[in-house]
This record gives C-alpha cells, structure tokens and sequence, in this order.
C-alpha cells in the first residue's frame, strides 16, 4: 500500500540544523561545573544516581529505567514463503529523505589547518597542522557543545614502553574521501607519521654528529638568487616561491645518523621539507622527503627525524632544503646529522571516520613504509575531564556497571559517559575478530579512554594494521539510547535474502568497520551499457527480515566490480519507484591515486540507501543499478568517484560531462571543475567520452590593500542526483569572511551539447574595497591549460557576434548588454575542447542600487595560455554588507580543435536565451525554478504547454499525494501522440520525489526537437 505521509513537514523541520547553536572554536561554556549530586564512577549496576542538572539548561535529568535488548532465538526463515505484501514505506521514506544531505565537511579556516566534520547528531574537529596536535581536536553535540576538547591522539607504543605519538607528525595532515554525496562520506586523514616527542627535543651534548655545512662544497638552488655559504652559514633570497630550494652532496651513513638538527632563520615561512637521497635512489626523488615546521623571524632549532624516509639505507648522498616566499632571505647553519635513536617508526596513519548522516564509524589504521621488528601496541587515547561527566557506564558480557573497579575490559561492549550540558559520548565495540581492545581508567583528572590492537612482531614493508569501533553521540542524557544502538550493532540482521536471484547478486553480509550491509552483483561496462545493452538494469532483489526485538534503521550497500556504475533507482515490492534518493559512486581501477593506502586501487561501483526495518518487519525491495538509459532517454546522474581529492562525477548516460571538485583540484588552487566535457566533440575511438576542457576557477577578488582571496567549501545539497536530472547546490565562504558564495549546478539529458547551468549567488557580509574591480574581481575565470586558442569569439558594447584571432597580452573588452558571452576556439591539438560562457541574467545590488553597466571580458593571452575572466566594468568599488550578485549563466565546452568558428556558442545563445523553454500552465499552478519548468497540480492533476529550446528538457510537476506512478498523456503541436516515458523495463523513465510539504513531485524528459510545443497532462 502507497501511503500518503501526513506528518512529514514536521519531521523534517525538527531535524537538528547543522552549525546551529555554539559551534567548536566558539567562545562556548564547556559545561564543566561539577555536579552537586552525582559522583561519577561510584554507582553499580542496578542502582542509579540521585537526578542531576544539565549545566547548560538547569534543568533536573531524572534517568529512565534501563532498557537492555538481548537477542532472542528464533524459527528460520524461509524467504520463498515470507509475507511482504502490503508493505508500509512510510518510515523509510520519511527517514531517508530527512537524513539526506546531512553529512558535511569543511575546513574551518583558508589555510586549512583543520577540518570539521559535521552530521545530524555530531560534529568533530580535527587538526591537521598544529605542532604536537596534530589528532582530533574534538567532538561536540548537535548544538556544538562539547563531549571533549583534550584531543584524541594515535600513538604507537613500542614493546619496550617508547611511546612514538602521531601528534608529533612532521607531516601534516591531509583529508581524503573517497565516497561523499546523500548519506555517507568516508572522510580519510592520512600522511601523518609517528615520532617520539622526547627524541625530537634539541640537544646541547656535544655527541657525534656529522656537520653538513662544513663538509659540503659547493651548494646549488632553484628559484633563488644571493645564494652563499660563508662563516658556516648558507644564505639565499627566494627569487620565485614556485619551486625555490638549494642543496648540497653529502656523505654520511644511515647507520650512524638517523635525524637532522637544523638551525634556520627565516623572514616569514614557517615551514620546510629535507630531501635526501639514499638507499637505492642515485639523487633526490618523490620518496624521500619530509616536512616540519619551525618560527619565523629569529634563529630557532629544530630536530627532524629522517629514518623513516623510505629506503633510508646505505649512504646519504644530497641534502636539500625546499623553503621561501617571493623576495624573503633565508639563512641556515649548524646543520648536522646526529643520531638519536628511537625517534620514529615506520608506519603512516590513516584514520578513517565513516560518517553517515546518523552515526559515525572509526577505523585506525596504519600502513608501513619500511620493515618492523618492535612488537607493541597501536592506540588511540582519548581523555574527557572527570569534573565534565554526570555519569558513565561500562558493559560487558556479565552486563552493565558504573564502576571502573574490578571491571573485565576483555569482553567489553560499550564505554559511554554522560557529559555535563553535551549529551552522551560512547564507543561501541563491533563484533570482529581481531579487533582489538578497550579500556577506561581514571588519571590526572581525566577518564582515559585507551583503544588499541596488539602489533605484531614483525611487519614487512607494505603491511597494514587496522582496528574499528562506531563512535556513538546523543544530545540526550539517557543511555538507554546506546543501550539500544549497542544491540543493533553487535547484532546485525542475519535473515537477510537475495531473492528472484538474477546478474549473480548475493549478500554478502554486514560490514562492521563501515557500518553497512553489503550486496554484490555483476555489472557493465561504458561500451557495453553504451552500444550493446542500454536499457539493462542489474538488480539486486534483497529481502530484510526484522528481529524481533528492535526496530532498526540498516544502511544498504550494493557492490559491483567494473567501476563502471553511473546511477541507481529503488523500487518496492510492487515494482513502483520510491521517492528515495540513492548514493551512488565508483571507483576506476589503474589510476593509483593514493599508492601508500590503497596500492591495488580496485575497481567498483557502489550504492548506498538507508531502509527502515521495524523489529517484526518484512521489507523487500529491489536496487537497479543503472548504467544508459532510463526509459526512452540517457540518464543523468550526480556520483561520487574516488580520485586524490575529493569529487563528484556526472554523466549523460555512461558518457561523463563534467566533474565538480568542492574542496578544488591541487590544494587551494581554486579550480572547481576539473572535467569539462563537450556532448559535441567526437567520442573517444576506445569508449563513449569525450576530451575535457582547461581548469575552470569560481570567486576570485583582490582588496584594494592588494591581499588575494579565494574562498572555502562549506556545504554541499544534493537535490537531485538522477536518474532525470543531477541539480547540486553549493555554499562557500569567502577566505576573508566577507562574501558568500553559493552555485546551483545544474544538468538534465541532453545529447547535443552539455548546457552546465549555474546560478551564482554572492552575498556581501561585510564592507570591503576593491581598488580596480575589472582587473580585481572574478565571477568566473577560464584558462586553456594545456591547449593554446588561436581564436576568440564574444559579444561586443555594440551587441554585434565578434570572432577573431587571439592577441598577446592583457585586454578588457566590455560586453554587449544583451546575453553576453565570450568563448575560446581554434586550439592547437585537433582533440581539444573549446570553451564558452552565456549570461543568461543578471540581477545586481551594490551599495544598495541596482547595478545597470556592462560584464567585461577580461582576456589575457600570452602566446601559450589563453585566460578568460567575467566580471563588472567597475574601477574603484567599496562593496557594502548585503550588496548581492545574482547570475544565470551557462558554461559550455563545445566542438573541437577543427571548429572553423564559434556557431554552436551563438545557436545555444538564441535556443537558451531568446527561446528558452517556455511553460504556460492550463490546469495547476506555475512554480518558479531558474532552469527547470515546473508547475504544481491542483487535486492530483496538472496540465500545461512547453515549448522553446532544443534537446532535452527536464520537467518537474509538484503537488501529488501518492507516489504511485501517475499516468502522462501528451499532444505533440496539437495532436495526440503515444509517448512513453518508461522503456522495455515498464518501471522507469520518471523519477519521484518527497517535497517538503509532505506530498510528491515526479521528473520526466521531454525531447523538444520533436515538436515546437506540447501539451502535456500528468493525473494521479
């Protein structure tokens, strides 16, 4: 039964907002005053505390009877006779669709020396540079009131006790996720090393040591000029900071030093990287290197540890120093080679937080760079204050204890700690072999939590250690909720089928460290989905059998090899398309963009959904995993696809179009969209793709104080992924603070060109000056990358079409009023992608008046490299707070080298700007949407008329109360036509939606080169 959901506008206003109340970093009260009538770690188990006061609200917490879950035996089974008629979706639907979008990550400063993870229930924050802090930070509730700020360290502790802690990390922290989009992200912290704090200490001994300086001859650099070696010490003035560095040959052996004392005395960087060359490599190389960091302005010394450089072996051969900002004077002296022993071990971290809309999961794992002989331990500490915690339970198999004493660690299930205005913080332990331990002791005034796994003796070069638990949060004060979540964890569904078994799909069981139940299925490939069978949809039929002990909410994973997968839709019992949306992702195989980690770099496709199963619940439903076609058109699809930085991928069918980087391409270089592809360049002699186009940069501003800005990702809303059309909303913060940036990017299915349309939105908030803001200030910025352009097209003052050769140097040409745009053609490579930009409108606020003047096309050419940018034909402008930008603008990668002019930038001009789609409502209302024709029905009917552009159009008709697939009739210029929307499969070519107001929208194509205007009727 489809049933209408009555109560979801309130459920999904009651959903916590996700920066809202104090957030980490703010001045927040940490709720630390003790409580007056709570001993923590006095009470035992069947006993409970007098009621306490949450110090944030004053209010009494009176603690609710514990509930505890156990597993209970049942019959078998039998998933050929099971009942699943009938199902209520309700709960699924509404869940999915409010835990949609709530996963979020950002770096919280433009530096980006930490990173914020947020979700529904929690955030945590994690330091990725500070000296001896490099760990997480943090976590906090919902509101942002803390469960802990003391830090939660990895440490590697030796069998002989020395403690090597990856705080203390030379390197950096880098974030990776392979996996972002509706519900899950697996955000990765990786490249920090593990050193011994004690062992990085200067020393004043005289010791043996060997003195680089004084044993080196002639030193040589890069990008840098004044270099001298004199009195024993070495100079140089950073002549470009590009790539500026210097270096000498050395002669010592590995086996007698294994750390560099450096003296060093710099005007303003603050950081450096040593490369050597030893072992099997003949000079410097990608491999071995290190980073550290250091003070500026004054002689500092600091101890660099070296031995766990990879192939730190045999003879150290060179030295070299990478350091230096334009124009500043570096100095260098007492550099020497000493030995301290003890002061790392070879293993790299990467911390994993699988992090679900509703619940996080943490993997600790290290992977070695070179052979292990030390034995040990590997761990994480985590410390909360005593005087911060109200109360806190342990569980193990002999049941549940307020007490630290006498309790047996070795059977643990569950630590949590009430936390003073914060909630509860809980690690819950898996059920895994080989997963380690925990434990809880009480010292110096804080709970130690220690969570770790036993090294073993020997580890080869290669090898990987790994443990995993899910880290539990809750506002509340009741642990009865983590009693509750502890069952489902440690006791995942075991009646779960794969029925009407086709493509080889087979459950495969639940996966602890990720948090998920997985499925595999065959799969397709680009050529084979492409030109062979574009309408095949590979199924997984999966049947959920509660437990009947606990309601329960189960992440569904559905796995395939290829790499390939582009979408996915899910259908009920009944065969009838859910309003759910799907994550979708992949992975291809051979690009090895992260070798330390993942050196096999395996090739899959994967979908992820939540389903709500009640505990005395049959669910069955079917996840089609979607390649081409959806019913008589190419799908189009938003995905994740793994790469070195984090990414989403679309598609039209399995031929991608473009790809968004949110936090950009190489570190903060600003570029946004890394693939650009044109529909109307050939495809590819070896698969159904098309050549990409330049790199492609969004806000950029110059102050008048002459300080450059780019900006931050802070959010990412995904309303549509597919299969109709892919539409991704995105905020980011100006790296000042003074502007907001928000882009909608939006694609639906057409075939002929790839129209990328954009509304930016830019919100001033607070004043700031720009001196020149035609050279100054970019919308928007192209530049060819590796193809030079010997063309450019545009839109003159005058409003006629221009084409004409490139010219050398730096031109502002100001724009035609009406739909301006400029383009670049004519590469030197017949395989190159031109480029174009359409504004489509405007709507422009400075200091309170609308803006009236030109765009300008900022066009620099250097005989190599073309760049573009679009901005406003202002000089000298101060932008006041709630000044605003609004543009629709399309980008578009066309044609190819051969283009002889620019005709297919001036015809999507007049069929997406002079004759846009045009919607004229007969029956319903018309509902505003910049780029997609919408209109909402009126008692379960609309009617109405679309005409105007080309290709394909997205249409989207709001206000029905079921989701049951609606029944569309169409006129073709007045006539009646059979046009269907589904294909030979009979449940697809539509999508559908659940919309705030608790009712239903559906999506369809429509082809507009097959009539000048249709009449179309959807009725439910």
């Amino acid at each position: 039964m489809k049933k209408t959901i009555a109560a979801v506008v309130a459920a999904l206003l009651l959903l916590p907002v996700l920066f809202g109340g104090c957030k980490p970093g703010d001045d927040t009260d940490t709720g630390t005053e003790p409580s007056a009538t709570a001993e923590p770690g006095t009470v035992t188990e069947g006993t409970d505390t007098e009621p306490g006061t949450d110090t944030e609200t004053e209010e009494i917490i009176v603690d609710e009877e514990p509930v505890f879950y156990e597993k209970t035996e049942r019959d078998p089974v039998d998933p050929d006779t099971v009942t699943v008629e009938n199902t209520d979706w309700s709960d699924t639907i509404v869940n999915a669709n409010a835990q949609a979008d709530g996963v979020q990550g950002k770096f919280t400063d433009a530096k980006r020396k930490a990173f914020l993870i947020t979700n529904r229930t929690s955030s945590l924050l994690y330091d990725l540079s500070s000296d001896g802090g490099k760990l997480v930070a943090g976590v906090y509730n919902a509101d942002g009131k803390p469960y802990f700020t003391g830090g939660s360290d990895v440490i590697v502790k030796a069998s002989d006790g020395t403690e090597f802690s990856s705080a203390y990390s030379m390197s950096n922290g880098r974030m990776n996720s392979h996996r972002l989009g509706y519900y899950y992200y697996d955000f990765r912290f990786c490249d920090q090393l593990f050193m011994n704090p004690d062992a990085m200490k200067v020393s004043e001994e005289n010791e043996n040591y060997y003195d680089i300086i004084a044993h080196s001859g002639k030193w040589d650099g890069n990008d840098v000029t004044k270099l001298a070696k004199k009195d024993g010490i070495v100079s140089f003035t950073v002549k470009n900071a590009n790539d500026p560095y210097v270096h000498c040959e050395t002669n010592f052996s590995t086996q007698d030093y294994d750390s560099i004392q450096i003296t060093i005395k710099t005007e303003s960087s603050t950081s450096g990287v040593f490369y050597i060359a030893a072992g099997s490599y003949g000079w410097f190389n990608g491999d071995q290197h290190i980073s550290f960091k250091f003070s500026s302005g004054d002689w500092n010394t600091v101890v660099v540890p070296i031995s766990s450089i990879p192939d730190y072996t045999g003879t150290v051969k060179g030295f070299r120093f990478d350091c230096g900002e334009t124009g500043e004077t570096i100095q260098i002296k007492d550099v020497r080679a000493i030995k301290r022993g003890d002061a790392s071990v070879p293993f790299a971290l990467e911390r994993i937080f699988h992090t679900y809309s509703d619940k996080m999961h943490e993997v600790v794992r290290v992977v070695l760079t070179d052979d292990y002989t030390a034995g040990g331990k590997l761990e994480t500490i985590t410390k909360i204050p005593v005087d911060t915690v109200r109360k806190f339970v342990l569980k193990n198999a002999d049941g549940e204890v307020s007490s630290l004493d006498g309790f047996d660690f070795s059977t643990a299930e569950y630590v949590a700690f009430d936390v003073k205005g914060a909630g509860i913080y809980g690690i819950i332990m898996p059920v895994r072999d080989n997963n380690g331990y925990i434990s809880v002791q009480e010292k110096d005034g804080y709970y130690v939590i220690t969570r770790g796994i036993d090294l073993p003796d020997s580890l080869k070069k290669g090898a990987d250690v790994l443990f995993g638990h899910r880290i539990y949060t809750t506002s509340s004060h009741q642990f009865n909720d983590i009693r509750k979540e502890a069952y489902v964890e440690r006791n995942p569904l075991t009646d779960v089928f794969v029925v009407k078994r086709v493509d080889n799909a087979r459950f495969s069981g639940y996966d602890p460290l990720v948090g998920c139940y997985k499925f595999r299925v065959n799969s397709s490939d680009f050529n084979k989905a492409y030109y062979r069978e574009p309408d095949k949809h590979y199924t997984v039929n999966a049947l959920f059998c509660g437990d009947g002990v606990a309601d329960r909410t189960v992440y569904v994973q559905t796995v395939e090899g290829g790499g390939q997968l582009e979408c996915a839709a899910l259908l009920d019992e009944n065969n009838a398309l859910l309003p759910i949306p799907l994550e979708v992702g992949k992975n291809f195989m051979g690009e090895k963009e992260e070798p330390l980690y993942d050196p096999k770099d395996t090739s899959y496709g994967e979908v992820y959904v939540p389903i709500t199963i009640k505990a005395n619940e049959n669910k069955r439903f079917t996840v089609l995993n979607l390649y081409q076609n959806w019913g008589n058109y190419p799908l189009k699809q938003l995905s994740f696809i793994a790469f070195h930085i984090c990414y989403y991928h679309m598609s039209v069918g399995v031929t991608e179009t473009n790809c968004i980087a949110p936090y950009f391409v190489y570190g903060k270089d600003g570029w946004t969209l890394p693939d650009f592809r044109a529909n109307s360049a050939p495809l590819w002699s070896g698969q159904p793709q098309h050549t990409s186009a330049g790199r492609l940069y969004f806000l950029q501003y110059k102050d008048a104080e002459g300080n450059s800005y780019k900006s931050e990702s802070q959010t990412a809303d995904i309303s549509s992924a597919g299969p109709v059309y892919a539409d991704i909303t995105m905020d980011y913060l100006s790296d000042d603070g003074k502007i907001k940036a928000t882009y909608r990017h939006t694609e639906t299915a057409q075939t002929d060109e790839n129209r990328t349309y954009y509304n930016i939105s830019l919100e001033v908030l607070d004043d700031v000056a720009i001196a020149d803001f035609k050279n100054d200030f970019s919308f928007f910025t192209f530049d060819g990358r590796g193809i030079t352009y010997s063309k450019v097209g545009y839109l003159d003052e005058d409003g006629s079409n221009v084409t004409e050769k490139a010219v050398k140097g730096t031109r502002i040409i100001k724009l035609g009023k009406e739909y301006p745009y400029y383009d670049y053609f004519g590469g030197n490579n017949t395989d190159s992608v031109n480029f174009a930009l359409i504004v489509m409108k405007s709507d422009i606020t400075i200091n309170g008046e609308k803006y009236d003047g030109n765009f300008i096309f900022k066009d620099t050419y250097n005989g190599t490299l073309n760049i573009g940018s679009l901005s406003l034909d202002l000089d000298d402008v101060t932008l006041k707070k709630g000044d605003r930008f609004e543009l629709e603008i399309i980008l578009m990668p066309w044609g190819y080298g051969t283009s002889k002019d620019d005709h297919n930038v001036t015809d999507v001009r007049n069929d997406s700007c002079y004759d846009p789609y045009k919607l004229t409502v007969i029956e319903g209302e018309a509902v505003a949407d910049d780029f997609i024709p919408s209109v909402k029905a009126v008692n379960n009917t609309a009617t109405f008329k679309i005409s105007g552009g080309k290709n394909t159009a997205a249409v989207r008709v709001y206000g029905f109360t079921s989701y049951s697939k609606p029944t569309v009739t169409f006129k073709a210029d007045g006539e009646a036509k059979d046009i269907r929307l589904e294909g030979k499969n009979g449940y697809d070519g539509y999508q559908v939606y659940l919309d705030g107001d608790g009712t239903y929208s559906f999506s369809f194509n429509v082809d507009m080169d097959k009539a000048s205007e249709y009449e179309i009727t959807v009725k439910q």
